[in-house]
Formats: C-alpha cells, structure tokens, sequence
C-alpha cells in the first residue's frame, strides 16, 4: 500500500514530526481529491490484537464516508451509554466491560459499513 511505501522509504524521524507530517498532508490532498473524483475513495481501519493468551484477533471496518463513519460511531458509543446501565464518566470502549454495549456499538455501526 502506499502507506507501507512511505514508511519504508521516508525515514522514521521525518515520520515522527507533526510539522513535516502536517505539510505533506497539504501537499498530497489535491493529489488525492484529483484521485478520489475518478476512482472513489474508502476508508477503513484495522485493528490487530493480541489476547492475554496470545491469540490473535483483527477487525476490520470500511466506510465509503469517512465522516459519517466517524459521526455513526460516535452516536452509537453515545447511545449506549445513555440507554444501557453504565456509571457516568469517560470511557474508552475496551474499558466497559458489558458485552451488550459492545456488540450493540458494533452492530449499529456495521450497518452502514461496506
């Protein structure tokens, strides 16, 4: 992927400094708007982790919409929160151990997903 091709080839300390990482944002969007009007775009993340145990486990959602996938995720989180019995606070997702919020969030936001 061309992410991977910019890790190989970009050195790492270039990588790490928000101001280089910030201008080269710039730089390449119009390159990428250019693109995405003839091919599309999707978006999508994935995520890899190991158990205690150590097995291993991924996920994977894409989303022609990056904002709206961002905006469902959010309401869905939110909802759940509201509606299901959790204590007031912040919270990131791994840190609610009800399974019924969880699987509630990811169905919601699986819907629209590609």
């Amino acid at each position: 992927t061309l992410f991977a091709l910019m890790a190989n080839v970009i050195p790492s300390n270039v990588l790490k400094n928000r101001r280089s990482m910030e201008v080269l944002a710039l730089f390449s969007l119009p390159l990428v708007r250019l693109i995405d009007a003839f091919v599309g775009s999707t978006n999508g993340i994935r995520v890899d982790i190991t158990t205690k145990l150590g097995e291993k486990r991924s996920a994977l959602m894409t989303h022609k919409d990056m904002e709206e996938a961002v905006g469902i995720s959010i309401a869905a989180f939110v909802n759940e929160l509201l509606f299901q019995n959790i204590d007031s606070g912040v919270y990131f997702p791994e840190e609610i151990s009800n399974d019924n919020f969880r699987k509630n969030v990811l169905s919601a936001i699986s819907e629209s997903a590609i």
